[in-house]
């Protein structure tokens, strides 16, 4: 085998019955010149005989750091980079009970070298757990061509934030961790890695499988969870004040609007409705004392949202409901819709990319 260019770092807790099709998709990859780095959590099944099984039949390296109570997936990650685990020019942190097609791995890695970008997205599909149906597709609509004038893309904020779809440049990562967060560590992971990144490339076919479980879409979050992600995005914009980055505010602001604004917000506010107006309240008074200048943030502006479509009438909905100190309308009435109608594919792209999907 060639040298390792990829690093895959994967935490396993609980998931026996995803491995199979996680790792025989890995195993029949066209790319071949990576390895794996499992984070076993013990969680009294069966994934590690299933997974020394896989490291056993030597198609591809399999390094199985074990440890001794749950992680979680922030810390799982963490454990590995901490490891001295990663190899290689690239790295990916997949999750073990979604499933890539074959060719996955060197779609990125082919784009990423093309366009010797920092961070390579692709295209991805979600599917129903029972069913297998396809709910949806997204990440498909991206630009062409490589983009350079990172300040000014701010279709980036509308994108999900997940990890798993995402190919790093080793040199971006060294050096960063997820932290202890235990909610939308993925936001914060990528507000910290910005201000490095000077060049994003597209893979604008779904070549990853995300699956969708019953109750994907009531994520709730505890009020705990609220506080210590309110907490967060003051240490990410005093990172971005020490760094002196001007330049990137705007669109820093639009990204904590999306997902401190709407996301964590709604998601606080679906575990206890009769606290909405509480918890929309409470993130109005944040957003006005440590980002005051989101009410003029130029990516909020009714123009500028009107050009991205759904998504962007959407975001300048939620806008307006700030304004008027409403948002708990919001919290409430797409609680109702969702149990009512369900996983609608219409509202999908909007309402997923920015409530998030990390647990």
């Amino acid at each position: 085998m060639s040298r390792i260019e990829v690093t895959v770092i994967v935490p396993v807790y609980n998931v026996e019955k995803y491995l199979d099709d996680f790792f025989s998709r890995m195993m029949a990859q066209t790319f071949k010149n990576f390895r794996i780095v499992v984070v076993f959590d013990d969680s009294g099944d069966d994934s590690l005989a299933i997974i020394k099984g896989y490291r056993d039949n030597g198609v591809i390296p399999i390094e199985i750091l074990q440890s001794e109570r749950p992680r979680g997936l922030a810390a799982a990650r963490d454990y590995a980079l901490e490891n001295g685990a990663i190899e290689g020019d690239y790295l990916l942190f997949l999750d073990p009970d979604d499933y890539p097609d074959v060719d996955f791995v060197e779609s990125l890695v082919d784009e990423a070298k093309r366009s010797n970008a920092d961070i390579t997205m692709c295209g991805f599909r979600r599917f129903d757990d029972e069913t297998s149906k396809t709910l949806c597709i997204e990440m498909v609509n991206n630009p062409v061509e490589p983009v350079d004038d990172i300040a000014n893309f701010d279709t980036l904020a509308y994108m999900n934030t997940c990890v798993w779809d995402k190919l790093y440049k080793r040199g971006l990562v060294e050096g960063r961790r997820f932290g202890s967060v235990k909610r939308i560590e993925d936001v914060f992971w990528h507000l910290r890695l910005l201000p490095s990144v000077n060049r994003i490339a597209f893979v604008n076919i779904p070549v990853y499988n995300y699956r969708i479980r019953k109750d994907s879409l009531a994520n709730s979050v505890s009020y705990e969870n609220y506080i210590e992600a309110l907490e967060e995005f003051k240490k990410i914009k005093a990172e971005y004040q020490s760094l002196s980055r001007s330049d990137l505010e705007s669109l820093m602001e639009l990204v904590v609007f999306f997902r401190c604004g709407i996301g964590i917000t709604y998601r606080a506010g679906i575990r206890d409705l009769s606290r909405a107006g509480f918890y929309a309240k409470n993130t109005r008074s944040f957003l006005d004392e440590n980002f005051p200048a989101w009410k003029h943030n130029k990516f909020l502006k009714f123009a500028n949202c009107r050009r991205k479509g759904v998504k962007g009438i959407g975001l300048w909905i939620c806008v307006m409901l700030y304004r008027m100190n409403i948002f708990s309308v919001y919290i409430k009435a797409f609680n109702w819709f969702t149990r009512t109608f369900g996983y609608v594919n219409i509202l999908v792209e909007f309402v997923k990319s920015v409530v998030g999907d990390t647990t």
